[in-house]
């Protein structure tokens, strides 16, 4: 499991702004630890420093058209800052919206997605 820090910016919560560094384990947000206002990153490539930033949660986009290109698109979106894509499914002439949305999921399968794609 590895461990990184997002360390001496200020994230933004739904309380407001706490200035802490984000501690991440197995690419899970693991917990916040107080962080001195200033505080540099370390040089460890798996700390990230974020002073002066902030440090917000990845967004959603609800609206993508990603299955042309699933690996690429994705790829852009986390560059981004997306983290989760919701694809329109294309029904083809005369195939029913639920069969175009399994079509769609069964096409995903063993594709390098860099987001969530719902």
């Amino acid at each position: 499991m590895s461990a990184a820090a997002v360390t001496g910016g200020a994230i933004v919560t739904p309380g407001g702004l706490v200035r802490s560094d984000l501690l991440i384990a197995g690419g899970t947000i693991a917990g916040l630890r107080p962080s001195p206002s200033g505080r540099r990153g370390d040089d460890d490539a798996s700390t990230v420093d974020a002073t002066g930033c902030y440090v917000l949660p990845g967004g959603v986009d609800p609206h993508t058209h990603l299955m042309a290109a699933p690996a690429a698109a994705t790829a852009a979106a986390a560059r981004g800052g997306t983290t989760t894509a919701l694809s329109f499914t294309s029904p083809r002439p005369g195939e029913r919206d639920l069969d175009a949305l399994l079509r769609g999921r069964a096409e995903l399968t063993g594709v390098r997605l860099a987001v969530d794609v719902g």
